[in-house]
């Protein structure tokens, strides 16, 4: 069976394979590639019962959860999501991200950065697909343009088809702002020892690609913050931002990159 982009609704075409040696029960792991926008995409996750792939997902970040240290597979973990948590409070703090309407984190794990962002007296509300916890949000909860921030950290890597990018999509509020942290390149490498190659990780973007999830979505305007390795998307250019803008220094700690489209920084 062809498979399609979920991204641009392309040809999937084989591109390269690795072997995980029975890694979280994976052997080799066969990866496809769209032509049109560089998107790739695992068949082998993509053909999992979704009993497979729960399971899959549970045994992986159950080596995460409730830890305070890094996982080997991503060593600047804790530390990014502490630089995400300030760089959201100062835009809230600096007006660029609305909180009238509560903030979400969708694919929140254990929650680290919902806490760190309590800490800096910034509420953030859970919910995680795979995790059932009380307190977090259940998927009853998730009303379409009911969010001012809608935040994604390390989850759109996770994605077998495009229901949950919507779904995260629809949630942003019209003023609202949708948040996002991966992993995206110019073109994916065809290199089964490339190091963002981990047993979860079934769906790879590139700048093209997200370029037309953002067009997609109807966003306008994109800033990068590279400290936090976090960007954010936005509809509408507020005069807040516009401040920010002119005088980044005085609001965030670090580089930004900021343009009309989507910000592809990493080239």
């Amino acid at each position: 069976m062809t498979l399609a982009c979920m991204v641009c609704g392309g040809r999937l075409r084989p591109y390269f394979e690795k072997d995980y040696k029975g890694l979280h029960g994976l052997g080799t792991v066969h990866y496809e590639r769209c032509q049109s926008c560089g998107f790739v995409l695992s068949r082998t996750h993509f053909e999992m019962s979704d009993s497979e792939w729960g399971r899959l997902n549970t045994d992986y970040h159950a080596t995460r959860r409730g830890h305070v240290t890094p996982p080997v597979d991503d060593p600047r973990w804790i530390e990014r999501l502490r630089k995400q948590a300030v760089c959201l409070q100062s835009l809230e703090r600096a007006g660029v991200l609305p909180h009238q309407l509560p903030w979400i984190d969708y694919g929140c794990g254990d929650g680290k950065l919902a806490s760190y962002l309590c800490d800096l007296n910034s509420a953030l509300q859970r919910f995680d697909p795979f995790m059932t916890v009380p307190g977090y949000l259940t998927r009853e909860d998730l009303r379409a343009g009911c969010f001012d921030l809608v935040l994604n950290t390390s989850v759109i890597e996770h994605v077998r088809d495009r229901g949950p990018l919507d779904e995260m999509a629809r949630l942003v509020a019209p003023n609202g702002v949708f948040a996002i942290h991966t992993l995206v390149r110019e073109e994916i490498p065809a290199d089964p020892n490339w190091f963002y190659l981990v047993p979860v990780h079934c769906a790879l973007f590139t700048n093209r690609s997200m370029q037309l999830l953002f067009e997609q979505w109807n966003f306008r305007y994109s800033l990068y913050h590279v400290d936090s390795r976090l960007w954010l998307w936005f509809r509408d250019e507020s005069d807040a931002l516009r401040r920010v803008l002119r005088d980044p220094g005085r609001y965030l700690t670090g580089e930004i990159y900021y343009k009309q489209g989507f910000a592809d920084y990493w080239k």
